[in-house]
């Protein structure tokens, strides 16, 4: 082996270092940066390969094609980490998988779209949408139309559900595929993921309500409309900033209500004096089709 070629061969070491470096970056929090030093790397490493001879399989494509795999993880004791790795598309045609900032294979591209999750993967093939483990084997028999993870704009997994679909009816999984809230809804929105409520809008046979992520019914399926948003109140005459709280504006024929959300993380009961904001009436007639 020549100087030069141990010498790349230093560096390439020193770039895997770098690797995990910016992993424990983008787990603290400065996920922009950890994504452009990241490809940096990963272009490098490619080049320093080239130069001592080592097969670079699988090279990444642009950040376009970035998959990350951003989560929370909570320990036994109760401490919480974060995790942060990034990982690129591959393809074989029209197939896509996974390489790692090296070029290595971490799923084949063998499907028509894939979402790495902690544990599992999500994978869409022919059939539809599947859960498999990290050996690549289904983890139940399920297959779905469409499934949606809960991600915030930087990735981040911020809720540990996915929304799926079958036959027309919405329901919820965890991330290993368990089905959690069965599929029996006509329409399923969870809640935004800045709010501190935790609920999921459905509707099912017409009837608005709401439920928790276990399935349970929050609020029951007795309305023409629902919508969640937030009130402006005061604590006392002094206040004169106020704070928002989560809240939720309910119709039933031509009356609106609105609904508070409790210390335990229910719902109170409705308040039928309350009018709902013009952003709110504007939802409902784009939702509904309701009239002037």
């Amino acid at each position: 082996m020549s100087i030069k070629q141990a010498e790349c061969r230093t560096l390439l070491v020193l770039l895997r270092f770098a690797l995990a470096a910016l992993a424990l970056l983008g787990s603290w929090g400065f996920q922009p940066l950890a994504d452009s030093l990241f490809q940096i790397t990963h272009n490098v490493g490619n080049m320093v390969r080239e130069m001592v001879g080592e097969q670079v399989e699988n090279a990444a494509p642009d950040a376009a094609t970035v998959c990350p795999l951003y989560y929370r993880m909570v320990a036994e004791d109760g401490s919480i980490y974060y995790y942060y790795t990034q990982y690129y598309y591959t393809y074989d045609g029209e197939l896509v998988g996974l390489s790692d900032a090296l070029g290595n294979v971490v799923a084949p591209a063998r499907y028509r779209d894939i979402v790495a999750l902690p544990a599992t993967f999500l994978v869409r093939d022919d059939s539809g949408w599947r859960f498999l483990s990290l050996d690549f084997q289904p983890l139940s028999d399920d297959v779905w139309d469409t499934a949606e993870l809960q991600t915030d704009e930087r990735g981040f997994i911020a809720r540990d559900v996915v929304k799926v679909a079958q036959n027309g009816r919405y329901g919820a999984t965890d991330l290993t595929g368990a089905i959690r809230i069965a599929p029996l809804y006509d329409a399923f929105d969870p809640y935004p993921l800045d709010s501190d409520w935790d609920i999921i809008r459905v509707r099912q046979d017409g009837s608005y309500g709401y439920i928790n992520s276990a399935g349970e019914i929050v609020v029951p399926l007795l309305y023409d409309y629902a919508l969640n948003s937030t009130l402006l109140v005061y604590e006392d005459e002094e206040d004169t900033e106020g704070h928002e709280i989560p809240v939720i504006y309910v119709m039933r024929g031509d009356d609106w209500g609105l609904i508070e959300k409790t210390a335990d993380g229910g719902a109170g009961a409705v308040d039928w004096t309350q009018e709902p904001p013009a952003e709110v009436v504007a939802a409902w007639q784009t939702e509904s089709g309701g009239g002037e």
